[in-house]
């Protein structure tokens, strides 16, 4: 059972607050593939991702070095009509830095360097 479907059951209504809490955890845990499918349940769940949702979800990414991902959830908060904060686009370097993903990473600092401005 997924934890959006035990929040379900237990009548609670998630939120963009109680699942982003639910990545982050874990995330921190080190349970990075858990919070890449709980962020994925947060849109089946029509909880629509804000961009510190996005930030925690990048973060995984950054510890585990899943550099496409990144970038991935980068072009979905964008498609979202939301800006990339300094927190995601540093993830996303993070995670391109992590697997010597030199290429990915000029575009991201220049834009991490307009938005820290």
């Amino acid at each position: 059972m997924s934890v959006l479907e035990q929040l379900c059951d237990d009548r609670l209504e998630p939120d963009v607050v109680t699942c982003t809490a639910a990545v982050s955890v874990c995330a921190a845990g080190g349970q990075l593939q858990r919070a890449g499918s709980l962020f994925r349940e947060l849109r089946r769940a029509r909880v629509a991702p804000n961009v510190f949702s996005y930030s925690v979800a990048l973060g995984a990414c950054e510890i585990g070095g899943q550099w496409q991902q990144a970038l991935s959830l980068l072009g979905e908060l964008r498609d979202a009509e939301l800006e990339p904060n300094a927190v995601c686009l540093g993830a996303a370097v993070g995670a391109c830095e992590r697997r010597g993903r030199w290429r990915q990473l000029s575009p991201l600092l220049k834009e991490l360097w307009g938005v820290a401005l």
